[in-house]
């Protein structure tokens, strides 16, 4: 699977998911666009259990709002979110093989 902004979720996510959200997660509902967690009232999931993507998308208004330092700060920052979860799923995965 992979990440999209029409809700795809890849290994990472889901191995999250079933961390931050160990009572479950709404079931998806099937879509032709946008985000099968989406609902009436906005994104059904749980704040820390959404996918990478949403957590960390960066709108054009918030990009333009921000001084350069700010937006190198948060594109720093991102990129080492990337990383430990990178490196979090490498840890899931070995630990799994590793049984």
């Amino acid at each position: 699977m992979r990440i999209s902004r029409r809700g795809l979720l890849d290994t990472a996510d889901l191995i999250l998911m079933a961390v931050l959200a160990p009572t479950g997660v709404p079931y998806p509902q099937a879509r032709l666009q946008g985000c099968p967690f989406l609902g009436e009232k906005g994104c059904q999931l749980p704040w820390r259990a959404r996918p990478y993507a949403c957590l960390h998308y960066v709108c054009g208004h918030l990009k333009r709002v921000m001084t350069l330092e700010e937006a190198r700060a948060v594109d720093r920052a991102l990129v080492k979110a990337g990383e430990l979860r990178s490196q979090m799923v490498g840890a899931y995965t070995q630990g799994r093989s590793a049984k």
